[in-house]
Formats: C-alpha cells, sequence, structure tokens
C-alpha cells in the first residue's frame, strides 16, 4: 500500500499542472506568482494532499501499534531521520532513506542478543 502511495504521488506531482505549479511554488513562491500561479490555492492543495497521506499513513500504523494519543511519536521520530537520510525534497532519497532505514532496524535486531 505505501508503495502504491508513493508511485501515486510522483506521478501526480510529475505529471498533473497541479504537481507542476505545487513544484514551481515550492522552488520560487514570487517566480510562480508572477507566472499566474495562484499560491494561496497551491499551498492549501499541497497542505490536504500532506494531510491526506498523513491519515492514510496513521491508518496503515494504527493496526500495529497500540491506539492512544501519543501512538505516533516513533514513526515521527523515524520519518526525521528518513528525511535527513534522504535529503530534504527528495522523493527518491526518502524513499532510499526509508529502505535504509528499515534495513539497518532489522539488522540491528537480528544482531543484538
Amino acid at each position: 500500500m505505501t508503495a502504491a502511495l508513493i508511485i501515486l504521488l510522483q506521478l501526480f506531482i510529475k505529471k498533473t499542472t497541479w504537481g507542476w505549479a505545487i513544484e514551481a511554488v515550492a522552488q520560487d513562491r514570487e517566480g510562480a506568482q508572477l507566472v499566474g500561479v495562484n499560491v494561496y490555492l497551491v499551498s492549501s492543495m499541497a497542505f490536504a494532499i500532506g494531510t491526506a497521506l498523513a491519515a492514510a499513513a496513521s491508518s496503515l500504523v494504527a493496526p500495529i501499534y497500540l491506539v492512544y494519543p501519543a501512538m505516533g511519536s516513533l514513526p515521527l521520530i523515524k520519518a526525521f531521520v528518513v528525511i535527513i537520510l534522504g535529503g530534504m525534497g527528495s522523493l527518491p532519497g526518502a524513499v532510499i532513506g526509508g529502505y535504509l532505514l528499515g534495513l539497518i532496524e532489522s539488522l540491528a535486531g537480528a544482531i543484538s542478543p
């Protein structure tokens, strides 16, 4: 499910007009506004997409962990590590960073007594 969400997000960003607008606003907000992009609408759309992805992630994580108010603290810390490993703003880097973190966690769990 996560791989499908990553592929869909990548296709949305690279192949649609909304995705191009999001990239334009992310790279140069004032330049995008000068060429006619509604920056406030695009920012709202990016926030909505981020919120939807967070909801999807929480629904995928909820069966694994107990559901309580602070249930997202461990995945949040892991997400920050993945962002640092993969580089900020790089979706392929984030995927590689996630796989690297998973590999390190699996090997550390297998090696430690």
